[in-house]
């Protein structure tokens, strides 16, 4: 039936392919209007003219295999194709359905198997390559963030990737991503709607009397599945169903197939449904096994219902599939429910046989379970472990399968804290954090069941709850949850106690509190030296590093990165494991030191060992510390790179907050790679101050809402920046001074003269200033390269040539002493802060000809 505009699109994205066209295909439209039909010709069409063409397809049973319609696309991949596409043999087994040569599942984050993918493709030279993946609205969720990933990153290379859809079924996710690419031109979008009545009549019912063909196409709605239903009826003397369903498949086609079944006998029947519980795996060996008939009687009734065409063989002849993804759902659903849980036991049994991965078995386990198995269980389990780094969401799922089934007695009530435990942080990477943190009280309100000893399961799910309220931004509740734990009696052991004590003192930390307990983390690191902890001890230091540089204490925060460091160089990666957020802190510390190379080091150990483990809240912290290291050493190209990444990251974990951050540091980076005023500074400024709003009053909010101000005035937009109001208690200076490398900021000596915290974008204001802020510190003119050479610092944008300083510019004071601010030097530093504002505005406005400029009021 023809669909020859749409063709000739499909037709034209293939010409243009890796020369600015665009990288992905979007098909859409209802069950039965013709997209399958529409791929396979345009798939015809792209062989014809030269391009390799791969196709896979999501399944409705199969939700829960991570990667499937990837993994059903490679593996058609064969020595003549990968002659071509060399780069295609660097694709990982999870992708092609198979397990890792070594036996063991890929244990790397899944951000770093999306990024595998797109370099083996961004290989591709010379030849085409088209992967075409029908039914993505079933895909599961680690195939959608890898389509959501191509479409953020588009691959350039003559490779198109053509996906279909049911616009209505599909989830909000892969939706949001394909907007999202259609808006930026990498994805081309093509609905299908009703075939015109000559199409259906001409090419289908020619044989008809006008009238009756009419009236068949007027019930059908143009729905050529449902119309070629109503064909079979009307020709086979059977009476059509009602009317089409509003928001659904057609009420009437059901009944429609199911009555093309009527006539098979018993084995044919069986075949049809050994099919449907098979899915993309069905063969005759396989079919054979599951009726427990032999081959030869099952290969001729296979010939039966082939000639019916209700089972279709694949493009190669190895594998079959019925016709439809609704007649195969129909099947399925119709079959008797003890026959269908018994053909899935014995699929899962012929799987296990042949070698299958785990993922592929556990399916066929969920569904032919009928109650407790620790046999089913323990299998279930291992694939939850095997996939909780790649695909988490399969992994919570199956942990979800086992507790279901868990008997509920006192023998398992450890194994259901456990599976509770794992669940919990498979769910806390999906983003469902709220579901993640409930699950974390169930574990800590549940009893041990060993009452004697340490109670280990309590402990973890305490330290991993308050870091999942510090992600949900409710950093009171993080802190009640872990002083009662703290205050319990019989208390934690003193090593358990070290790690609650170091958690409780980072969540004080988040919010500018650390003074409040600097004698609580030093007492827990004279703890854990005692025990000879030295993870602990780890712990303690780099939390204390990073503090006391944030509070201004360089020769003490000096003191303590050098001792941290040298203790994570004496510990071996294994060690490290489990305790990343120490190596995100040193990077940090490091950064605020001028110890560059020293952060980007560890950062890079850190980065290696939260990829391999899967801790994906620590992996984007330590890509958004690297990045900012790269800024300062003005990489900016590759610091965008990095941020993006993180970026990517904080959107899949679901944390506003870290999000924020990460997109306003981003938005910092962007106002040194585009022109001023550039529009897309200020969205992304914006962006990451929604992301953060109502998240708490941590500095990591405070610093997305300040970068969003700053970002309004860069770009002379005082009518698009929200009002930015400090909300601190202290003249503690907010977190876009803490991030200066110290030679370019001034010296604490009037504390306040650094803050312009307090200052509140109001208005318009005309007087000019010409004010600049110089680097003086003589270490910083050795450092760095000339200005002409280097990034501007963000608060520096009319910086002159290091060690220079102009009389009268309203500089802050240096000095090498500390002293307390006064209310008087505080609302000094803020007018000061004001002339710095004003000038850095006058000077953007002079370069892109604004004649709007806000007025600044101290508050």
């Amino acid at each position: 039936m023809s669909r020859s505009a749409e063709l000739r699109r499909l037709d034209a994205a293939l010409q243009h392919m890796g020369a600015g066209g665009p990288a992905l295909v979007d098909v859409t439209g209802e069950a039965g209007i013709g997209k399958s039909r529409l791929l396979a010709e345009f798939s015809t069409l792209a062989r014809r003219r030269g391009a390799a063409v791969l196709r896979g397809r999501a399944t409705e049973f199969e939700r829960h295999s991570p990667f499937q319609p990837f993994a059903d696309a490679f593996a058609d991949l064969d020595q003549r194709v990968l002659g071509v596409f060399p780069s295609l043999r660097e694709l990982l087994p999870v992708l092609r359905g198979r397990t890792e040569p070594s036996g063991e599942p890929w244990n790397r984050d899944r951000f770093g198997l999306y990024r595998a993918t797109s370099d083996a493709l961004r290989c591709i030279r010379g030849a085409r390559l088209v992967v075409v993946l029908d039914d993505l609205h079933w895909a599961d969720p680690a195939s959608l963030e890898l389509v959501d990933h191509l479409v953020r990153h588009p691959v350039k290379a003559p490779f198109l990737l053509v996906v279909s859809r049911r616009d209505r079924q599909a989830p909000a996710a892969l939706t949001t991503a394909l907007a999202r690419g259609a808006d930026t031109g990498a994805v081309l979008r093509i609905s299908l709607g009703p075939l015109d009545e000559r199409d259906c009549v001409e090419e289908l019912a020619r044989d008809l009397p006008q009238q009756r063909a009419a009236e068949m196409y007027a019930a059908s709605e143009g729905n050529p599945l449902y119309f070629l239903a109503l064909l079979t009826a009307h020709r086979t003397a059977r009476l059509p169903g009602p009317p089409v369903r509003d928001g659904g498949p057609p009420a009437g086609l059901e009944a429609l197939l199911l009555d093309e079944l009527a006539p098979l006998d018993p084995l044919e029947r069986g075949t049809v449904e050994a099919a449907a519980v098979l899915g993309d795996h069905a063969t005759a060996d396989l079919i054979a096994a599951l009726t427990g008939s032999p081959v030869p009687d099952v290969v001729e009734a296979l010939r039966g219902v082939m000639r019916r065409d209700l089972i279709r063989t694949d493009q190669a002849g190895h594998r079959l599939a019925l016709r439809h993804p609704l007649i195969r759902a129909l099947v399925h659903d119709s079959t008797d429910p003890w026959r269908r849980q018994e053909l899935h036991h014995r699929a899962a049994a012929e799987l296990a046989e042949a070698g299958a991965p785990l993922a592929e078995r556990a399916h066929h386990i969920e569904r032919s379970l009928t109650g407790w198995d620790p046999e089913a269980a323990a299998i279930l389990t291992s694939a939850a472990e095997q996939t909780a780094v790649t695909a988490p969401a399969a992994s919570a799922h199956w942990l979800g399968v086992v507790l279901a089934i868990l008997p509920n007695t006192p023998g398992l009530l450890d194994k259901r804290r456990e599976l509770i435990l794992m669940r919990a942080g498979a769910l806390g990477t999906t983003g469902a954090l709220w579901e993640s943190r409930d699950l974390f009280h169930r574990v800590i309100d549940m009893p041990a069941d060993n009452k004697d000893g340490e109670d280990t399961l309590r402990i973890s799910a305490v330290v991993q709850c308050a870091v999942m309220e510090r992600q949900l931004g409710r950093y009171a509740e993080a802190d009640a949850l872990l002083r009662r734990e703290l205050d319990r009696r019989p208390g934690p052991s003193p090593s358990q106690r070290i790690g609650l004590v170091i958690e409780w003192c980072c969540r004080a930390q988040f919010v500018a509190r650390f003074p409040e307990v600097r004698e609580e983390l030093a007492e827990a690191l004279r703890g854990a030296r005692d025990l000879g902890d030295g993870l602990g001890e780890m712990g303690a230091l780099t939390l204390a590093a990073m503090s006391e540089a944030y509070e201004g204490d360089t020769a003490e925060a000096r003191r303590l990165a050098r001792t941290a460091a040298g203790l994570a160089d004496a510990l071996t990666d294994g060690d490290l494991a489990g305790l990343c957020e120490p190596l995100v802190r040193p990077g940090w510390a490091e950064v605020m030191l001028d110890r560059y190379a020293d952060a980007e080091r560890h950062t890079d150990r850190g980065v290696d060992i939260a990829r391999r483990t899967g801790r994906l809240y620590m992996l984007s912290q330590l890509l958004l510390c690297k990045a900012y290291t790269h800024f300062l050493t003005c990489r900016v190209t590759t610091a965008l790179e990095l941020a993006d990444e993180a970026a990517a990251i904080a959107r899949a974990l679901g944390s506003g907050e870290l999000l924020g951050l990460t997109l306003a540091i981003r938005s910092l980076f962007l106002m040194q790679a585009r022109p001023p005023g550039d529009p897309d500074v200020l969205a992304a400024a914006e962006e990451a101050a929604a992301a953060a709003e109502g998240t708490g009053e941590s500095w990591w909010s405070t610093l997305a809402q300040s970068l969003l101000a700053f970002a309004a005035g860069v770009c002379c937009s005082p009518g698009s920046a929200r009002v930015c109001r400090s909300s601190a208690r202290t003249c503690r200076p907010r977190p876009t001074e803490r991030m200066y490398p110290s030679a370019w900021r001034p010296a604490p000596a009037d504390r306040a003269s650094r803050f312009p915290h307090r200052i509140r974008l109001t208005g318009h204001f005309t007087p000019r200033s010409d004010h600049r802020w110089p680097m003086t510190n003589p270490r910083a003119a050795r450092q760095y390269p000339p200005p002409s050479q280097r990034c501007t610092h963000p608060w520096g944008t009319a910086s002159s040539a290091p060690g220079r300083r102009r009389s009268g510019s309203g500089s802050p004071p240096m000095s090498a002493t500390r002293t307390p601010s006064s209310p008087t030097s505080r609302r000094s530093a803020c007018t000061r802060a004001v002339c710095m504002s004003r000038a850095i505005w006058s000077r953007r406005a002079t370069a892109t000809g604004c004649r709007t400029t806000p007025s600044w009021t101290v508050i």
